[in-house]
C-alpha cells in the first residue's frame, strides 16, 4: 500500500496492491500523514517517542500518528509539500520501499 498526502495531510494518491492486508490502507495513510504533520521520517519519530525520549507519549495525542518506519516528508527546498507512506511488508521493507519511491521521484 502506498499513500501520498499534501502539506495539509489530505490524501492525494492512494495505491493498493491486490491481496494486500486491509490494515495496510490505514497504516500507510497514517505514515504519510504523520511524516507531513511532524515534518519527520516516521522511523526517526519512533526513536524519539521511546520511554524517556523527548516525544514520549506523542502517539496518544492523535489517533492518526504512526511511529514506525515507512513514512517520509516531502520538501521542495524548505517548503513542506506533503508526505508519503508505505505499508504491507516488514518495517524494514516499508522503509526501503518508501525511500526507493522518494528517490525515484525526487532524487536522492
Amino acid at each position: 500500500m502506498f499513500c501520498a498526502v499534501d502539506a495539509d495531510g489530505n490524501p492525494i494518491l492512494t495505491e493498493r496492491q491486490e491481496g494486500s492486508l486491509l490494515a495496510s490502507i490505514k497504516i500507510a495513510q497514517g505514515k504519510a500523514w504523520t511524516s507531513a504533520a511532524l515534518k519527520s521520517a516516521t522511523a526517526d519519530l519512533a526513536q524519539t517517542a521511546k520511554p524517556g525520549g523527548p516525544l514520549y507519549g506523542i502517539e496518544n495525542t492523535d489517533e492518526r500518528l504512526v511511529l514506525f518506519g515507512g513514512g517520509l516528508p516531502v520538501f521542495a527546498q524548505d517548503q513542506l509539500l506533503g508526505g508519503i507512506g508505505v505499508s504491507g511488508g516488514t518495517v524494514e521493507e516499508d522503509m526501503e520501499i518508501v525511500q526507493y519511491a522518494f528517490d525515484k521521484v525526487y532524487g536522492s
